[in-house]
């Protein structure tokens, strides 16, 4: 999030126009939270961040035409700041995969309170991850079957490892490490490869609770 910013500015979607109305009924309630649009479809999400650069976009992952994943994917492709959060009544492995794999910063049921939404968006506007527990063990089971032990990391590694988990930037991780932003790149690039992940995003969600 813009540190120059007083709140974070939030794009929401979701094809069901009364919950996507009761979702903007939360964040109403919470100051820190602006919500800039409210979208049905994936076409006006990708619309809306392209025009009003959102910290974060909470989208259904399942909507017709364009759905979460697609914007996901679009969001990368056109390098956007923006953060992507699905939404999800329920969740195949597969698109919990996806996601992961795809820079999804978080997955939130909707069955969760209000009050756990607005606190997934503050948590993902710091920097950090917001997985449910369950779904994290899922993903850390699944690497566990084919990853190399974490002992292999080095220290140096292993200190890269936990300031990506913390939430911070391959620039910030140098200058706490006294590194070349390129060296840290290089440093992510053989952790990636042994642990046999895709990028920071998945590396983060295997090692929460560990």
């Amino acid at each position: 999030m813009n540190k120059r910013r007083q709140r974070v500015l939030l794009v929401i979607a979701d094809d069901h126009p009364v919950f996507l109305q009761g979702l903007a009924n939360v964040f109403r309630s919470h100051s820190d939270i602006k919500v800039v649009a409210q979208c049905r479809d994936g076409v006006a999400v990708m619309n809306a961040i392209r025009a009003l650069t959102p910290d974060i976009a909470m989208i259904d992952i399942s909507m017709p035409g364009l759905d979460g994943l697609d914007v996901l994917a679009a969001v990368t492709a056109e390098k956007l700041d923006t953060h992507v959060i699905f939404l999800t009544a329920e969740v195949t492995e597969t698109q919990i995969t996806d996601a992961i794999s795809g820079g999804a910063k978080g997955i939130v049921f909707k069955s969760s309170s209000p009050d756990e939404i607005a606190r997934s968006v503050r948590k993902v506007a710091a920097g950090k991850y917001q997985f449910p527990k369950d779904l994290a063990d899922a993903v850390r089971k699944r690497h566990a079957r084919r990853q190399r032990p974490l002992q292999q990391l080095t220290p140096r590694e292993s200190e890269v490892t936990r300031l990506v988990i913390k939430g911070l930037s391959n620039k910030e991780i140098g200058r706490q490490m006294d590194l070349s932003e390129g060296t840290v790149k290089i440093h992510l690039h053989n952790i990636y490869k042994k642990l046999s992940v895709a990028n920071r995003t998945a590396l983060a969600t295997m090692m929460v609770g560990r």
